[in-house]
């Protein structure tokens, strides 16, 4: 079957280095790849999500006025980039929730969390030169965790120095100065990957991650257990919680022959939250 531009609602979908459609003709990898987003679509669709909105980045509507998750929002659909070993991650609306909206879904009313890889690319970057990583890729003495991280995405995304440098002095308002002794501080606290920064190592890094989810949910599916991915990430209800930490672990080990480190995202205290609001 040719999978064409104008087909709506295509699962798997092809696009050029300049990011647009592209047509494809369909194989069994294909086939079988449709077939498992479908499956893990249609389990998602049976169950009634909703959460809590957002005024501000702080402020919460008051508790009763949920919302539902649409049907729409909760549809999985995998972008790859110019060849189906590229990009492939998972995508959908509900991943546009802001983080403190996610932290507040419910499945059919129960309360959900979301597991999620610690420090997963520079973490892959290491096990495929056949070593084991550190506990956090992303922790450092020399700055904080979460500039750390941007440092880090940078370095292994951007396809040169020159274009992480910009980025970095854009995005953390750093100078020069600022923003190239990060980027070759990193590099020295991570002498066994650095040859591999300044590649744009994303393609080949999001598809190993996006087999990593599929993989997760297709064992999910097995047992009817509703996940919904936030790419690298999982939203399952609580009662589900260690059983999928287990099997993400276990896909991941599949994949790399190394472990990864998984935990849980912090959950605002939305009652709190809410009182502060009101």
């Amino acid at each position: 079957m040719a999978v064409t531009l104008r087909e709506s609602g295509e699962t798997i979908v092809l696009k050029d280095g300049d990011k647009r459609l592209q047509d494809y003709v369909d194989e069994a990898l294909t086939l079988a790849m449709r077939e498992r987003v479908d499956a893990a679509n249609s389990l998602r669709f049976l169950y009634a999500w909703s959460y809590v909105p957002m005024i501000d980045k702080q402020s919460y509507l008051e508790s009763d006025e949920r919302r539902a998750i649409p049907t729409s929002s909760l549809r999985c659909y995998r972008v790859f980039s110019g060849d189906f070993r590229s990009g492939g991650r998972f995508y959908c609306g509900a991943q546009g929730l802001r983080k403190g909206e996610r932290a507040t879904i419910t499945v059919d009313g129960k309360p959900t969390v979301e597991l999620d890889y610690k420090s997963l690319h520079p973490r892959l970057l290491y096990n495929a030169e056949g070593i084991a990583a550190p506990e956090d890729c992303y922790s450092s003495g020399s700055r904080p965790r979460e500039l750390t991280k941007l440092v880090s995405l940078l370095s292994i995304n951007c396809d040169s120095f020159r274009q992480a440098h910009r980025a970095l002095m854009r995005n953390a308002q750093l100078n020069s100065d600022e923003a190239r002794e990060h980027l070759e501080t990193y590099a020295e606290e991570h002498p066994e990957i650095s040859h591999r920064f300044f590649q744009s190592d994303w393609k080949r890094l999001q598809y190993l991650d996006s087999q990593i989810v599929d993989a997760v949910l297709t064992k999910a599916v097995a047992l009817e257990i509703p996940i919904l991915p936030v790419h690298d990430s999982f939203i399952v209800a609580t009662e589900h919680a260690f059983w999928v930490m287990e099997a993400a672990a276990e896909s991941y080990r599949e994949l790399t022959g190394f472990d990864a480190v998984i935990d849980w995202e912090p959950m605002p205290d939305i009652e709190a939250l809410l009182v502060a609001a009101s």
